[in-house]
């Protein structure tokens, strides 16, 4: 389940730690890298999803994909991972509910679970910082009361205790869409749960009290499937079908940053680096 309201993120490689990786550049597969097995992988994956490996365009998508992970593998040891504008984190979670968070800060990956992971909620601090402040409250090991507050650590204690009272969950999409009503803010644009093992996601817009759902199907994330949105403010049928989705152009998507970077300046809420970061995005080709 996600709440969006925050800045944009994002983690960029170092520059001066990457090794050369161009088409022309000699590249030593490390040990253990099969790519005849990479491609062979790659092939079926796209049979699955429908597509036809050997059309133009899709052609030499395993062997542009082995080179890939050959290398990604070699540059492991001499790449660092950095953050453009604040650390960057994830909770992912597949169809049998294991669950992952995912951290990139101070030059470092981190990954949480199982033992690691008491409780799979987020907040806008990392992980390890979040767990040391809700052992200040009570149930968790401190003497604090816990009171529903806005803060981003006081919804990750208001997540943490409700999850520690709810029992046996019947309804999880309905059990998640209380939780995000409890710890919404004030200018909380969107409230959205991924269901993973049904394959839909279910969102609410601000001000909206009825829910909608969009079905995940394959199709949604074939390489030839062009970017599509849909305006969440004004639909207003329950059920979402593909038809309701048109596509993105790059006009279109340049218009949606520049209203969202006027809204950031009107509030306040940008500075030198968000605005260089920004602009980057709405030079980018896509």
């Amino acid at each position: 389940m996600t709440e969006s309201h925050g800045k944009p993120r994002r983690a960029v490689d170092d520059p001066e730690a990457q090794p050369d990786v161009s088409d022309s550049a000699p590249l030593t597969p490390p040990p253990g890298y099969d790519a005849d097995r990479i491609e062979a992988a790659v092939r079926e994956f796209l049979l699955g999803i429908g597509e036809d490996p050997d059309r133009e365009g899709l052609r030499d998508t395993p062997q542009r994909v082995a080179r890939a992970c050959a290398e990604l593998i070699a540059g492991l040891d001499s790449q660092t991972l950095q953050y453009q504008l604040l650390p960057l984190h994830y909770i992912a979670t597949d169809k049998e509910g294991n669950t992952a968070v995912i951290e990139i800060a101070n030059g470092q990956l981190k990954v949480y679970n199982q033992n690691t992971l008491p409780y799979p909620v987020l907040s806008n601090n990392l992980y390890p910082n979040s767990l040391k402040y809700l052992r200040n409250y009570k149930g968790f090991g401190g003497q604090m009361p816990v009171v529903h507050r806005q803060g981003s650590n006081e919804r990750f204690v208001s997540v943490c205790s409700i999850m520690e009272k709810s029992g046996e969950i019947k309804n999880p999409d309905k059990f998640a869409m209380r939780i995000l009503d409890t710890v919404k803010q004030h200018d909380t644009q969107l409230s959205i749960i991924y269901s993973p093992d049904k394959m839909t996601i279910r969102f609410k817009t601000y001000g909206q009290i009825d829910e909608h759902q969009v079905k995940i199907t394959p199709a949604m994330f074939s390489p030839a499937e062009k970017p599509r949105f849909i305006n969440v403010e004004t639909i207003s049928a329950t059920r979402i079908k593909n038809s309701h989705f048109k596509e993105l152009t790059k006009t279109e998507h340049q218009d949606l940053l520049t209203s969202v970077s006027k809204k950031m300046e009107e509030e306040e809420m940008l500075n030198d680096k968000t605005r260089e970061f920004l602009q980057m995005i709405l030079n980018m080709n896509y």
